[in-house]
């Protein structure tokens, strides 16, 4: 879900203008209304992918980043609702969780070539590592446990490279590498995180300026894509920075 990552920019702009935050309060109306957000029997919640995203499947980690984005507005504004929001649709997402610890792509499982890939995984792991760091409330707590431990030994190899998914190792993606610097960094485990990284340097990037897009297992694709290579990675050693330095930079200049 892009606007999560849209809300996010934005919130952090404040500081600079504060009309960046009542476009960012916008969009809450979004999830509500053009993303059908909609609560179940069982007492969790969920929304659509997009306006154009059929029914009869659901995205857990859009999901999951549309929690992200309610608990951003939450951190910001203080409105519980969101908070209340943000918490069904995790719910929803937690409870479909495999024993091994990763969500398959989509549920049902079959309605999706893929399975339990290492970036979308992450993403749903940063959501729940966000809301518990906001609000204080361990509710995912086994989840999250359980989750970090597939993440390190299912989806990175021992000297940090990342796997395609629970089965495959290759295609090795940079996003992938990204997320996983992003999940070890705000767990604290920056041991892990920097072996991430290095992984990378060593094996996806040029030695000046340019992140690769994948390695294979026979070749590299030494393409670059600016927001899926350069910018995730630039944001990824960002926050591992931030998180094992302790210094964000808040202040408007």
């Amino acid at each position: 879900m892009v606007t999560s990552y849209a809300v996010k920019a934005l919130l952090r702009g404040a500081t600079l203008d504060p009309a960046y935050a009542r476009v960012a309060a916008s969009s809450a109306e979004l999830v509500e209304n053009e993303l059908d957000y909609t609560e179940l029997d069982d007492g969790t919640a969920r929304i659509t992918y997009s306006q154009n995203h059929p029914g009869t499947y659901y995205t857990l980690n859009a999901g999951a980043l549309g929690a992200r984005l309610l608990v951003d507005l939450y951190a910001y504004f203080g409105d519980d609702r969101h908070r209340r929001r943000a918490r069904k649709l995790l719910d929803h997402i937690v409870d479909r969780q495999e024993p091994i610890g990763g969500w398959k792509y989509r549920d049902p499982p079959d309605a999706s070539h893929l399975s339990m890939d290492t970036h979308h995984n992450g993403f749903i792991l940063e959501s729940l590592q966000y809301y518990r760091t906001v609000t204080a409330d361990g509710r995912y707590d086994e989840a999250i446990d359980d989750a970090m431990t597939f993440h390190r030994e299912t989806l990175f190899t021992a000297d940090g490279a990342p796997n395609f998914d629970e089965n495959d190792a290759y295609p090795r993606d940079i996003h992938a590498a990204a997320q996983g610097i992003l999940v070890f960094s705000y767990a604290g485990e920056f041991t892990f995180a920097r072996r991430i990284i290095e992984w990378t340097l060593e094996n996806l990037f040029d030695g000046e300026e340019r992140f690769y897009f994948r390695k294979t297992r026979y070749r590299t694709r030494r393409i670059t894509l600016m927001r899926w290579c350069q910018a995730w990675m630039a944001y990824a050693i960002s926050e591992y920075l931030v998180e094992r330095t302790g210094v964000r930079e808040t202040q408007a200049p």
